[in-house]
């Protein structure tokens, strides 16, 4: 029996994330990688648009249509390589906490038949967190006009719009939280965007404050690390008083590109840790490893799902 399968504390859940991460540095970086590295090509690629035509005359038209074929082939390269480093970093956090050695492209070829259920996952949840926000908007512009019309005017007003952002910022983050670990029960338990959305949704009850600290510690890691990478390249850009040259944006995007590479593992890490933890929490899953690892059936799961052992993940 793997002993980190084990109900976890919040500090606990945070001290296992780092520690998997300082372990596995090059595996999980190498993962991420992919992600920054197309934003890093896109916006070298907008760069050098400008100069691909030899006429200046036809260099703004075709600039222009270029432009909009380059930023939509990227933008269907960019999710695809998004979903695919979150799939195998969910992935190859699994193996590594189930105490399991994996490599880059083992993560990567795990999870290369799982990508739509994977985009349609992400895309699921942000259409569902993003209705929430244009509901409270259309709320908030609906209260706003009747107050208007009413004759309302001043205090009211002001107090209306600030609790309507307030209550639609708490919503939009307790949603956000409850659909968090919705990938990695997409990438371990195999099953359907609907499907992992309801998953989440059913295990993060009840842990919603404990997801929050963990994620606004782990938040605050992270963009650390971004203002450490992408600072001096501002701070350069800035002293220059706008007279950057294309070697300079190019060092900006590079930056760019090294702050998402090393910053991006710490979320999915996290994410992949709690989804565990609520399973073991929930579903016994410690157990469920134990009996299935001496031969014996294990008990039924909640929800039908699969057991997600080391055997059937990804």
């Amino acid at each position: 029996m793997n002993l980190d399968l084990r109900p976890m504390s919040t500090s606990q859940v945070l001290d296992r994330t780092f520690s998997l991460y300082r372990a596995n540095f090059l595996l999980f970086a190498g993962i991420a990688a992919l992600p920054p590295a197309l934003g890093f090509l896109g916006q070298a690629g907008m760069l050098a648009i400008p100069f691909l035509s030899n006429n200046s005359a036809d260099r703004s038209a075709g600039s222009f249509i270029a432009a909009g074929m380059g930023g939509l082939i990227w933008l269907v390269l960019y999710l695809a390589g998004y979903a695919l480093a979150t799939g195998a970093g969910v992935y190859a956090v699994s193996s590594a906490h189930l105490g399991k050695g994996i490599t880059i492209s083992e993560a990567y070829k795990a999870v290369s038949d799982r990508i739509f259920p994977i985009l349609f996952t992400l895309a699921l949840v942000f259409i569902i967190v993003f209705g929430l926000v244009m509901g409270a908007v259309v709320l908030g512009a609906a209260g706003g006009a009747t107050l208007g019309l009413s004759g309302s005017r001043g205090p009211g007003l002001v107090l209306l719009a600030f609790f309507l952002i307030l209550g639609g910022v708490v919503l939009v983050t307790w949603l956000s939280l409850r659909l968090s670990i919705a990938v990695p029960a997409c990438v371990l338990e195999k099953i359907g965007a609907v499907d992992s959305v309801k998953r989440s949704y059913s295990l993060t009850s009840g842990t919603v404050g404990r997801l929050f600290l963990i994620f606004l510690l782990c938040g605050a890691v992270a963009l650390a690390l971004i203002l450490a990478f992408s600072i001096p390249f501002f701070v350069v850009s800035a002293l220059a008083q706008g007279h950057v040259g294309v070697k300079w944006v190019f060092l900006q995007q590079f930056g760019a590109f090294l702050a998402g590479t090393i910053s991006t593992p710490i979320s999915i890490i996290a994410i992949s840790l709690v989804y565990y933890d609520q399973r073991v929490r929930k579903e016994a899953f410690d157990l469920t490893l134990m009996m299935e690892a001496i031969g014996q059936a294990p008990p039924p799961m909640a929800m039908g799902t699969s057991a997600g052992t080391p055997n059937s993940i990804g």
